[in-house]
């Protein structure tokens, strides 16, 4: 996974890259590094392809070393020569500029390259985007300007992790409860609702626990064998054009009391049809 230093650059910590080597090859990487604006504009100016072209060493342009050590003149420099580089992916860890600068902690740059036309919630190698990378590390306003975006809060990670969690994690509580309020405000009103509300579990309920509660009282609970208090105790419900409730069965009047309220009920067709053998 690619992790960020400040202080890297150098022959030792460089994957055995000398500096010389390095300073020679990829001019336009070095500058931009280390904010040479002048020699930066001097080196586009006669090779602009190279704004585009990605260090032997790393996978990044010359943009994503900007980004990554806080170099706003040489991100806006290397931009104006060709823009499509804001959106850029290194061949290595498919890292954006916006991946680099949220994980770097350079509001000032995550903030003009989403106004440059930024796409945060591109992925990296590990399915992270830039919220993921600026929450990891504790970059609150890295943060807020990429929620404000607005970007995706809920999108996970390659080990199904998303930003909030990932702060969590790496000990930035006040961040991920902030990601996950931003989460519940960006819910449309019935979700925030639903989860606002406590939560309602449904358990199988027994014969006579599913009769009452669909009836509410209005029912009287028998035993299956007193079928005649059954019917005595039975609201009778006049139905036009229709028998008695009286002159007809358990099932038939149960049948012709729905009919009449104008409901099905495939649960209650399941209890008659298992507690009388119908």
């Amino acid at each position: 996974m690619f992790i960020t230093d400040l202080n890297m650059f150098n022959a030792s910590n460089a994957g055995c890259v000398p500096e010389r080597e390095f300073h020679n090859n990829c001019p336009a990487h070095r500058a931009c590094r280390d904010g040479d604006i002048a020699s930066l504009s001097r080196i586009l100016q006669s090779e602009p392809s190279l704004a585009m072209m990605q260090d032997p060493y790393r996978g990044l342009t010359p943009i994503h070393w900007a980004a990554l050590f806080g170099h706003l003149d040489c991100i806006r420099q290397v931009a104006s020569v060709e823009p499509r580089v804001v959106n850029v992916q290194s061949f290595r860890y498919f890292l954006t500029p916006i991946h680099c600068a949220s994980e770097a902690g350079h509001p000032h740059c995550v903030l003009w390259l989403l106004q440059a036309g930024a796409n945060p919630e591109v992925k990296d190698v590990s399915g992270e985007t830039a919220l993921h990378k600026a929450s990891s590390k504790g970059h609150a306003e890295c943060v807020s300007l990429l929620i404000a975006a607005p970007c995706n809060v809920s999108v996970q990670n390659s080990n199904g992790q998303t930003a909030s969690a990932l702060a969590e994690i790496s000990g930035y509580p006040a961040i991920a409860e902030f990601i996950r309020k931003s989460e519940f405000a960006s819910l449309n009103d019935f979700q925030r609702r639903i989860l606002s509300e406590p939560t309602f579990t449904m358990h199988r309920l027994s014969r006579k626990r599913t009769h009452d509660a669909m009836y509410q009282g209005t029912v009287k609970r028998i035993c299956s064998g007193d079928i005649s208090e059954r019917i005595m105790s039975t609201p009778i419900v006049p139905l036009s054009g229709l028998m008695n409730p009286m002159q007809t069965s358990v099932i038939e009047h149960e049948k012709l009391r729905r009919e009449e309220c104008g409901y099905s009920d495939s649960l209650m067709d399941m209890y008659f049809s298992e507690f009388h053998g119908c």
